[in-house]
């Protein structure tokens, strides 16, 4: 695709340049300060560098000020930066801002904008946000998930104290997701997916096609002229492809709620709900079918992250202040007592825990940079002319730090939110991680309620702290938690998950992607996606040199390991190559080799493990938390993990995947590494030694 584009680039070029040059130049534009641009990209190249663009943003803002003018190809692009022109944006001029950008991956996935978050203002949107307000996000709505959540959260709690018990580790990484996209598939499909099962796998599968695809760049986006970049690099098709396994995947859904014999668990969940409304034609517009599936990927792809994202952030905010962690944890043990667990009745009492959450979504959006709006006409925004068409968004992570709305900005404090009115549900324009105005997130109540309970009983059951000799200013907070990268793997029921990665760039990312890259970069077959390698015995080649063999599927370790186990003399001694966090913890087979014995021993003494104790209202034993060390490719030198929560690291191929069969190693390799040879002699030898 790469060497496609680069073969349009010239036409591109040709042809753009001769635009502008048959165009009088534009003089005394006033608009507002940005970095300067280059000829056609406009500062594509300054976002497409920037590894975290809120917080490149945010420094700009420092240059250039709370409002930022750049473009992106031929798009003009309006940075917000403060809270003053935040309420401008999303209050004082709601109207003239409320538009949304067409983008191709978001237009398509969502049936032509007939969702809620990408239509375009107008009287079909109307009438859609009153069925959210109305139908499925209102108060009595929410009220009536609450045994689903509670329920959850409890599976939750007895999961960790299983683990606690025997003395094994836990991913609460994992674990937020897991909750996290069992309560979306509960409040909207009225279906729980078991944990490790192929409707699970398949649930995470569509997942990140639709982000990877919907966050995709295309060309078309930024130069409308040239769409068929997009098509002749397979990017249409691409997104096409996604699109028929999310309709499909929509139709299903609703041919079980359709079914008369369907579970009681489907009566009342969001998608029944939608049902009932076209039966019945009680609502101001005539709902279709795809107009219910748009309704559906908002939920499907925007509400299953965030939250778990959410989660995280709270947690790594309170591994970084320990006192607070310890304050917080008195007032939800002392207010509960020995009950056991928090329920939602127990939320209202527990004020100081919602000042730590507020806290957090302030310091810590989930949506650093707010989705896109646009401008309807021409404008106006702090004496600058702003043209229609002008994409504007909202760093809501910026926002956050503005020093003429917060003391002390970047210290997390949530004593600010105690005694006061300050709100974060979009009337306060110093905190808004759910937007404001006509685009504020119409779910944020469902949202806040199921971070609130998850986090209430894992304070209360649980004890959390960092590392021996890690300190907490050792944790980034500047990255984004990249969980979700780690989520994606390279099997599902044995074979390769067919997950095409289109370019993208780091701001266009940002869209539906608050917890990291969904994409994976591909290589060929072999994708090359942070998972690492894992330590593996190697055999020697005939200089005596090393090789190194990067595998990503837990049954290719282990046959590996234990095909190479009798053959002390033709190969090399375990080493850790990059340790993605494989320690004795790790799933290996239970006839655990000497080779996988050595390779423990070598983790372990590399990755000291996490200390996490039981609270004293809990009769669980403590147990440890994966180490949150990881070993440099080049160098071999210790790296501190990105994610952070390095208290609990992202998740490996050993604790993320439960293949039923195994692949055929040559093929695999074949596109990318000449190793065909290697596992035919490792075969060759092991029949060898069978028959002797």
């Amino acid at each position: 695709m790469i060497l496609v584009i680069l073969l349009a680039l010239p036409i591109i070029l040709f042809f753009l340049f001769n635009k502008n040059r048959s165009k009088p130049a534009k003089t005394n534009l006033n608009v507002p300060p940005g970095p300067p641009g280059l000829p056609v990209i406009g500062n594509m190249h300054h976002l497409g560098t920037a590894k975290t663009p809120h917080v490149y943003l945010w420094q700009l803002s420092k240059k250039y000020g709370p409002i930022i003018h750049m473009k992106l190809g031929s798009k003009p692009l309006l940075i917000i930066s403060s809270a003053k022109l935040a309420k401008e944006v999303m209050k004082t001029q709601d109207l003239a801002f409320c538009g949304r950008p067409k983008s191709l991956g978001q237009q398509r996935l969502s049936y032509n904008c007939s969702d809620i978050a990408f239509s375009s203002y107008n009287d079909y949107w109307r009438e859609v946000r009153k069925i959210t307000t109305l139908h499925l996000f209102s108060t009595k709505k929410i009220q009536s998930f609450r045994l689903v959540r509670e329920d959850e959260v409890l599976r939750m709690v007895k999961t960790i104290s299983g683990f606690a018990s025997s003395r094994q580790t836990i991913n609460l990484s994992e674990m937020s997701i897991a909750i996290g996209s069992a309560l979306i598939c509960r409040i909207a499909f009225g279906k729980r997916y078991d944990d490790h099962g192929s409707e699970m796998r398949r649930f995470d599968e569509l997942l990140q096609q639709a982000q990877a695809v919907m966050v995709a760049f295309y060309v078309s986006d930024y130069f409308p002229r040239f769409g068929w970049v997009d098509k002749l690099s397979g990017s249409t098709g691409r997104l096409e492809k996604a699109f028929g396994n999310l309709d499909s995947f929509y139709q299903e859904l609703i041919d079980e709620h359709l079914n008369p014999n369907r579970p009681q668990t489907m009566e009342g969940d969001i998608l029944d709900t939608l049902i009932q409304l076209k039966q019945n034609k009680s609502c101001g517009v005539d709902l279709s079918w795809d107009n219910i599936k748009a309704l559906l990927m908002n939920i499907f792809i925007a509400a299953t992250d965030t939250s778990s994202a959410s989660i995280i952030w709270t947690m790594t905010a309170l591994i970084k202040a320990p006192q607070v962690m310890q304050k917080v944890q008195a007032e939800i043990r002392n207010s509960i007592g020995k009950k056991g667990i928090v329920d939602e009745d127990d939320l209202p009492k527990l004020s100081y825990l919602k000042a730590v959450i507020n806290e957090a979504f302030r310091l810590y959006p989930p949506a650093p940079l707010l989705v896109p709006r646009e401008t309807i006409g021409k404008g106006t925004l702090e004496g600058y002319k702003i043209q229609p068409k002008t994409l504007v968004y909202v760093n809501a992570w910026a926002v956050a730090r503005d020093p003429e709305c917060w003391e002390n900005p970047e210290e997390f404090m949530p004593e600010r939110f105690l005694n006061n009115n300050i709100d974060i549900k979009g009337q306060d324009f110093g905190v808004v991680p759910f937007g404001s105005g006509r685009r504020i997130c119409p779910g944020m109540y469902m949202g806040l309620v199921n971070v609130e309970l998850t986090v209430a009983n894992m304070l209360y059951s649980f004890d959390w702290k960092l590392p021996p000799g890690i300190e907490a200013n050792d944790v980034d907070t500047d990255a984004l938690p990249e969980f979700q990268s780690f989520r994606q793997v390279c099997a599902a029921q044995g074979n390769e998950i067919d997950v095409d990665n289109p370019p993208n760039l780091p701001f266009n990312s940002q869209l539906f992607n608050p917890v990291g890259n969904p994409t994976l970069k591909k290589s060929r077959r072999l994708r090359n996606i942070p998972l690492g390698t894992i330590p593996m015995a190697i055999p020697k080649s005939q200089a005596g040199e090393r090789l190194h063999v990067p595998i990503e599927h837990v049954n290719q370790a282990k046959d590996v390991m234990v095909m190479t186990d009798s053959y002390d003399e033709n190969y090399a001694s375990p080493e850790i190559v990059a340790a993605p966090l494989i320690t004795s913890t790790t799933r290996l087979p239970k006839s655990t080799t000497r080779h996988q014995k050595e390779i423990v021993r070598l983790a372990d003494k590399k990755n000291p493990p996490v200390s996490v104790k039981t609270s004293p209202a809990s009769t669980k034993s403590s147990y440890s938390d994966p180490p949150y060390e990881v070993i440099d490719f080049f160098t071999g030198e210790v790296a501190r993990s990105s994610h952070p929560m390095v208290a609990y690291p992202p998740l490996t191929p050993f604790n993320m995947i439960q293949p039923e069969r195994e692949y055929d190693y040559s093929s695999y390799f074949e596109d990318v590494f000449s190793l065909s040879e290697i596992f035919s002699s490792l075969k060759s030898k092991k029949k060898q030694a069978k028959a002797t």
